[in-house]
């Protein structure tokens, strides 16, 4: 069988290329949409994608969506301008997927900060 991965952010630029490529390779993917009927979210769904509605402060809807997942492709956009958002929803998507028991590699994909900062730590 196949592994599953979930994709946050499935019918947005990263997450739609990202659940593109998965499926093209054989990899099954959850992808997790708020509005199923956007016409990226019909075509995740016609390449043979599970949609899973829900979002990222609904936690049962995370549960739900990484339940049979070995992988989460999160890819998180921050409300702006509270940025803080942006690490409430990955915290969350992480809860989600450590109760799942399957998830065992999670890829963290942000750019809502890029240029906003001088020096990095370390």
């Amino acid at each position: 069988m196949a592994p599953t991965v979930l994709v946050t952010g499935a019918t947005g630029y990263q997450g739609f290329g990202t659940a593109r490529h998965l499926l093209a390779a054989g990899i099954g993917v959850n992808a997790l949409v708020r509005d199923p009927s956007k016409p990226t979210a019909s075509a995740l769904e016609q390449l043979g994608a599970r949609l899973c509605i829900g979002s990222f402060d609904d936690f049962d809807s995370l549960k739900a969506a990484a339940k049979g997942t070995s992988a989460v492709f999160l890819n998180v956009m921050p409300t702006i301008p509270n940025f803080d958002s942006e690490l409430q929803y990955a915290k969350n998507i992480i809860d989600a997927v450590r109760q799942s028991g399957t998830v065992t590699h999670i890829v963290y994909s942000s750019v809502a900060m890029t240029g906003k900062h001088e020096t990095f730590p370390g």
